[in-house]
């Protein structure tokens, strides 16, 4: 982490502190796909400069086409799923917000797994050629 730290500052990118992922909680995964796909060119930059077998088998994954692109379409997928979640978590929620948050969350996952163009996935296609 202090490396990871010591890059960051060198880069002068915009950095996310990364989360412990529970599986009793799910939600966790949102903050740890969106720090990931926010924190990767640091983490690109601490596994090349550490010439560990261990830097080298975690480089290897993340450095696909295939892993960015899914990392991008699950940072726009998770944040409507998170927002529902909380709001379900309310203690004032009401009986008829229930199928009205449920609704819209559903239309917008589907909206995204038509279009693919959620702000992330935007952004990530913009910046990357039209074949890998």
């Amino acid at each position: 982490m202090s490396k990871l730290s010591a890059i960051q500052s060198i880069l002068e990118g915009q950095t996310l502190r990364f989360k412990e992922v529970f599986h009793t909680r799910w939600l966790s995964f949102e903050g740890v796909v969106d720090a990931l796909v926010t924190n990767y060119p640091s983490l690109v930059s601490l596994f090349l400069e550490d010439k560990s077998g261990k830097a080298l088998c975690l480089y290897k994954p993340i450095a696909t086409y295939k892993f960015l692109y899914t990392a991008h379409f699950m940072c726009d997928v998770l944040k409507p799923i998170a927002f529902l979640s909380k709001m379900y978590q309310k203690k004032d929620l009401c009986y008829s917000e229930v199928t009205t948050l449920l609704t819209a969350t559903i239309q917008t996952l589907e909206h995204l797994s038509e279009t693919r163009s959620g702000p992330m996935m935007t952004k990530f296609l913009k910046v990357t050629p039209q074949t890998p």
